[in-house]
């Protein structure tokens, strides 16, 4: 019994902001609990636990919850928890401090520069996680182009676990790195990230920018299409990107990458023109030819959008579906030119959505675009900014009610835990952060700092879905690099997906069944790939809300 009782407290093991909303779970009846300062031995704070979900829906169990906010003296602490059961259990430890995420922050700051591509990754930056330059060679022309050859595709980041690169899931994650730039411009003014770039006087956060802008206009015909992705035809093993010498090929263009790219390279000109004003002018250029194609392409291109050909198995990432990225690159087209005809395109696209949003991931990035519109200075915008405003606190709302009976207090349903579910609880707190931001809406950014502490412990798994934070923490994560390289431990500061309800790979159909509850299904075993692996553009949401919150 006590093994049972110990295995069941809920924590956010990284800590909480001084100020923050404070909780404990427990998965059996407890009376009460002790908040100990561990450097002293003391008792900083005590408490009771109430009801609060039976037969929760999303991970099965009862749960009983504590509320220590008031405890806001900075320190390291643990949690001791009293009951009939088995008195005495203590949680993990954890920190109380006013910039409790710096950690967190940073070592997800390196990690995404760790995934770069084509260059070699030196130890003065890297230390033990450095390895050779890769993927130099020229890339050819998958026959679904219209085009036949090789072209060099070498820069970018490696989108995942493996060493494909994509438009789409490249431009989401700068676009997310970008709305969160902007809201807390502060916050991201360091030129100390330990990369090549560092000390030139620019952001290190939109060096690394830069770095994935110079490959995506590679990835842009002259007619301003942008093709799909780079990628081998098969997934490769877990060997170091520098070994193998797998051929990797460009596939066809897309209208969902073209319209990604050119909302990007749209809103790139409004981060870059006081920084370096002839990369920015370069910037529009590729936006404006890009739109201009769609202009001229309104239907969606390939037919029904791009699947993978037959001969192809490697990162699909289809989407039969392009009027959320038109909508994206419209809003942010209007807001670096000013031009009627975007602000026109935007509010046509809008009949469809209505002001509505939805989370601002790969498949869906029109919030994106939404976001940008709420922030921008512009009378002729007030209208437009009304009626979103209206969308968001409907958004919020729904997911304060959906919280309510959830039994770690998210606004998660069942139907929510999918393939990359971790992006999915970031994604719902980017829109309540935004709604706590522009309506000063205290509930919502309450829930999106609790979303937070989902990912960082409390959850059903009781494991900090972040490598090298937490105490129970990701050790064996589905990231070639990681598996192949000689560190005991994978490259720190990478979230990883996250339950997924339908499993989708043998690792997970192995332990788990229909049954199952769906929060439940995660393993922390590198042959999970659709529970276990990573990707750039939900390591940004974290960057997002971790840097919201911290100080």
């Amino acid at each position: 019994m006590q093994a049972y009782a110990q295995q069941n407290i809920y924590i956010n093991q990284v800590g909480y902001q001084k100020h923050q909303i404070k909780k404990v779970l427990t998965g059996y009846l407890a009376s009460s609990f002790d908040v100990i300062n561990v450097q002293t031995g003391g008792i900083a704070y005590s408490g009771s636990f109430s009801l609060r979900a039976e037969n929760d829906v999303c991970s099965g169990m009862i749960l009983y919850e504590g509320d220590f906010t008031p405890l806001n003296v900075e320190g390291n602490y643990l949690i001791r928890v009293h009951s009939s059961i088995n008195s005495g259990i203590t949680s993990y430890t954890f920190n109380i401090a006013d910039a409790v995420y710096t950690d967190v922050i940073e070592k997800a700051n390196k990690a995404l520069f760790l995934q770069r591509c084509g260059m070699e990754i030196e130890a003065k930056y890297a230390g033990q996680f450095a390895r050779h330059i890769c993927h130099t060679e020229d890339c050819y022309y998958h026959p679904n182009c219209e085009q036949t050859g090789t072209k060099s595709m070498t820069g970018g980041w490696h989108d995942a676990g493996d060493y494909g690169k994509y438009t789409a899931p490249g431009s989401v994650t700068i676009g997310i790195l970008y709305a969160s730039y902007e809201l807390n411009k502060d916050k991201w003014q360091s030129d100390e990230w330990g990369i090549p770039e560092s000390g030139n006087g620019v952001p290190d956060v939109l060096d690394e920018i830069r770095y994935e802008l110079n490959w995506l206009f590679k990835m842009q015909r002259t007619d301003g299409a942008v093709h799909e992705k780079v990628h081998t035809k098969d997934y490769v093993q877990f060997i170091m990107p520098s070994e193998g010498e797998v051929p990797q090929f460009i596939y066809e263009v897309s209208s969902t990458a073209t319209a990604d790219f050119a909302a990007i390279m749209a809103k790139s000109w409004r981060i870059f023109e006081s920084i370096d004003n002839a990369f920015a002018e370069e910037c529009l250029r590729a936006a404006i030819l890009a739109y201009g194609y769609l202009d001229e392409h309104p239907d969606i291109f390939p037919e029904g959008g791009f699947k993978n050909p037959a001969d192809t198995k490697a990162g699909g990432y289809s989407d039969g579906y392009d009027k959320d990225e038109r909508i994206w690159a419209a809003a942010e087209m209007y807001l670096s030119t000013g031009k009627k005809k975007y602000l026109s395109d935007f509010m046509e696209l809008n009949r469809i959505f209505k002001s509505q949003f939805s989370e601002p991931g790969w498949i869906n990035p029109a919030a994106l675009g939404f976001y940008s519109l709420l922030l921008a200075n512009d009378n002729k915008l007030k209208g437009i900014q009304d009626a979103l405003k209206k969308g968001l606190h409907k958004y919020c709302q729904q997911h304060i009610d959906v919280a309510k009976n959830e039994g770690f207090g998210i606004g998660m349903s069942a139907d929510d835990y999918t393939w990359g579910s971790n992006g999915t609880v970031l994604f719902k707190a980017m829109n309540l952060v935004m709604a706590n931001l522009v309506l000063a809406d205290k509930a919502s950014g309450e829930l999106a700092a609790r979303h937070l502490d989902y990912i960082l412990g409390l959850n059903p798994n009781k494991v900090c879905y972040v490598t090298g934070v937490g105490t129970n923490r990701i050790l064996h994560l589905h990231h070639a690099p990681t598996v192949s390289d000689l560190n005991v431990e994978p490259i720190p500061g990478i979230m990883t997906g996250g339950p997924n309800k339908y499993r989708n790979d043998e690792a997970l159909q192995n332990v788990f069944d229909e049954n199952t509850p769906p929060a439940c299904c995660f393993l922390d075993n590198e042959e999970s790939y659709s529970s276990n692996e990573n990707t750039i553009y939900t390591n940004a949401a974290l960057q997002f809300v971790a840097t919201y919150f911290n100080d």
